[in-house]
């Protein structure tokens, strides 16, 4: 299938979850992130703030900042992407309509990015929003790439780009992909 009818025919999907299977699902997904062997260790996360009935990050986000994990953001600069720590509570909406913080400072060494996305395959290639940000910020650092979505933005297989960069743990509320 055509990557574009693909990524439109499963947002329209999630746009029609309701609220309450939003939280459900979320928070199966969060719990499975934090029984995660390889988090233990970890201490500088980057994820992503939630919209459009995506996978909520907030309790994710609030539960990981209470074990005193440093949690940064993705900030757009330009056609790429930083991991922006916030030196405030404010957040603005970038141009490509998601929040980011308003003030931040870059952080370099990050242990785990938690990665959104429309579509993905067992083999662990995902289809994001067409812009490439993720793949750019991703593209030869080592972290832990977990991607986090609802168990029907699982298709059978995605042929990937040259540029695409695989994750290495798909998570959705029925399973984990690549455990």
């Amino acid at each position: 299938m055509q990557t574009d009818i693909l990524r439109k025919q499963i947002k329209e999907l999630r746009n029609s979850l309701d609220k309450n299977a939003v939280i459900k699902y979320s928070k199966i997904i969060t719990d499975k992130i934090l029984a995660l062997k390889e988090i233990e260790n970890l201490n500088t996360f980057m994820i992503y703030k939630s919209f459009k009935n995506e996978v909520s990050t907030e309790n994710l986000i609030n539960l990981l900042l209470s074990l005193n994990k440093t949690v940064c953001y993705p900030a757009t600069k330009g056609e790429n992407m930083v991991a922006g720590l916030p030196l405030s509570n404010e957040f603005t909406i970038s141009k490509l309509g998601v929040e980011e913080p308003k003030n931040y400072k870059t952080i370099d060494l990050i242990d785990c990015v938690i990665v959104p996305l429309i579509a993905c395959d067992k083999n662990k290639n995902r289809i994001g929003f067409g812009k490439g940000y993720y793949d750019r910020f991703l593209k030869n650092r080592n972290t832990l790439k977990i991607g986090v979505c609802y168990d029907f933005q699982v298709v059978d297989e995605i042929t990937p780009n040259e540029w695409d960069v695989p994750l290495d743990l798909i998570i959705t509320e029925k399973q984990i992909i690549g455990d």
